[in-house]
């Protein structure tokens, strides 16, 4: 187990709390969201398929992130099944995910070459 210094909350009450890694998922998020919007503008994409693709990402992340918590935790899942529900008591993994391109390059399957990013500007 990692030994933080501080502790994993930003704040915390009875109804709603703030951890430093939904924060910084959210600043992460927005960030992208923002460069990705200032590049399609210059490209005539309209912003609603930004927002739109962008809403679809994080769903699948939150989702694909929460089945890989709950893979690597799956004994404990199986003896408390409902568990699997409660997104907010923690259990969100990334930690041993590749990205697909990483998984597509292990593979042999190159295809963002097609794709032409050299007039991307932040």
């Amino acid at each position: 187990m990692i030994k933080i210094p501080f502790h994993p909350m930003i704040f915390e009450t009875d109804i709603i709390s703030l951890s430093w890694h939904g924060f910084f998922s959210v600043i992460g998020v927005a960030v992208a969201v923002y460069m990705v919007i200032k590049q399609s503008r210059k490209d005539g994409i309209e912003d609603d398929l930004i927002f739109n693709v962008a809403s679809w990402g994080v769903i699948g992340g939150i989702i694909g992130a929460r089945l890989v918590h709950i893979l690597d935790n799956l004994d404990y899942y199986i003896d408390n099944p409902i568990n699997f529900l409660y997104i907010w008591r923690g259990g969100i993994d990334g930690s041993n995910w590749i990205s697909l391109n990483d998984y597509f390059q292990i593979k042999g399957i190159h295809f963002l070459h097609r794709f032409n990013f050299s007039n991307f500007r932040f």
